[in-house]
């Protein structure tokens, strides 16, 4: 959950129980594929995000910023 929000940033270990927690019901549909689709999305982020999906996503917004 810390590695997937971010670790430096205040709100991102609540943004990685939220994906964490809704990550698995997400993919339910898939059955026989579940955990396969479960462990790519994990090392997605982690591959696009190194630094967790809240600085991701504080980085695009002060992109943003004039």
């Amino acid at each position: 959950m810390l590695y997937v929000g971010g670790i430096g940033s205040t709100y991102g270990p609540l943004l990685g129980a939220l994906i964490i927690s809704l990550l698995p019901e997400t993919f339910r549909g898939f059955k026989d594929y579940q955990d396969l689709a479960y462990g790519a999305a994990l090392i997605a982020i982690l591959i696009f995000a190194p630094k967790g999906l809240a600085a991701a996503l504080g980085s695009k917004a002060s992109e943003k910023r004039p």
